[in-house]
């Protein structure tokens, strides 16, 4: 078992990796320490502790106990849960929209977090990701509507078909009557074929089209 300085926090209430994180790089460019000075000091790899700057590498207390020698403040400064500056928090921000089950389910890639992305940019990113959380959270409360069944036509027989030939989609309905107006049509499969008569409806020509007997 190992002893109590070894321990790593986990409970996000105690120890937020990305503040902390921002609060240490903070902290290392107030003081004029470049990564590597750090790094030394710590006697950790430069590829270790660019995992603690951005948040991506969890804490033992004896590593805070050590960075706040190093870096000349307290553990608890380090674990203050408010960012750093204004950049810091929209890093933050930005960070966890793309940890996010939302952002990951866009399938994009993650977006590096640079200086040369402006503070307007990652604002823009922000809004965008929040409305499409409003949009998805809206679609998820409310319900379905239950498609209303098409009404045959007042003057087709029970058998006659209300949806064209060439598609699933229901074709409008009227309450027409069939008259006794011809419409001469060909078989589409077979357009040589000699022409057949078919009675429409004489209200909306739209009906299918029924053999004459």
């Amino acid at each position: 078992m190992g002893s109590a300085a070894d321990e790593t926090f986990h409970d996000e209430d105690v120890l937020d990796s990305l503040t902390v994180g921002r609060r240490i790089r903070q902290l290392r460019l107030d003081r004029g320490m470049t990564l590597e000075a750090l790094a030394s000091a710590m006697g950790r790899a430069i590829s270790q502790v660019s995992l603690i700057e951005n948040g991506k590498r969890e804490l033992k207390l004896g590593e805070l106990q050590r960075l706040a020698r190093i870096l000349g403040t307290s553990v608890d400064e380090l674990l203050t849960a408010e960012p750093p500056s204004r950049r810091a928090a929209l890093e933050i921000a930005l960070e966890r929209a793309q940890r996010g089950p939302l952002f990951q389910s866009l399938g994009l890639g993650p977006l590096p977090i640079r200086k040369s992305l402006s503070d307007d940019a990652i604002r823009t990113i922000l809004a965008l990701h929040d409305e499409l959380g409003r949009l998805h959270r809206e679609r998820a409360a409310t319900p379905k509507r239950p498609g209303a069944p098409t009404p045959n036509c007042g003057g087709s027989s029970a058998s006659a078909a209300t949806t064209s030939p060439n598609s699933s989609r229901p074709r409008p309905s009227c309450s027409g009557r069939w008259g006794t107006r011809a419409v001469r049509s060909r078989s589409a499969s077979h357009p040589s074929s000699p022409a057949t008569w078919a009675s429409r409806c004489t209200t909306c020509r739209i009906c299918p089209p029924r053999r004459a007997r």
